[in-house]
């Protein structure tokens, strides 16, 4: 993988520390598609296996469980969004996800679309 400088607008850049996490680090997979910070500043990244929730330091990884109908629905995350209320929405498979934080766990909402991944769009962008 060649690593590539991307510029992002900065006004006040004195406080921004960037740094490159991976696999060795605790990540389920390379490729991440969707990144959130939640209002505890946990970052969330979405990737092609599980939801990994990292503190700074460690991660957390959230993958479907047979056992636990309270885990997460799929293993492919498609979408992630964070909401005016700082709940954690979580896009995979034919469900959206809604994460309780106070428990870590899921409450699941199908899909009524026959497509194969749940898109999500804020009604707004205020």
């Amino acid at each position: 993988m060649k690593p590539r400088t991307i510029t992002l607008p900065v006004v006040d850049g004195t406080d921004i520390r960037f740094t490159r996490l991976s696999t060795t680090d605790g990540l389920s997979q390379r490729r991440v598609s969707q990144i959130v910070q939640d209002d505890q500043g946990f970052m969330w990244f979405g990737t092609q296996y599980g939801l990994n929730r990292y503190d700074g330091y460690d991660f957390k990884v959230f993958v479907p469980d047979p056992r636990n109908p309270n885990s997460l629905s799929g293993v492919f995350i498609s979408a992630l969004f964070k909401d005016r209320d700082g709940t954690l929405w979580v896009g995979c498979d034919r469900f959206l996800n809604k994460f309780e934080s106070a428990t870590e766990k899921f409450t699941h909402y199908q899909s009524r679309r026959s497509t194969t991944s749940v898109k999500i769009r804020p009604e707004c962008c205020g």
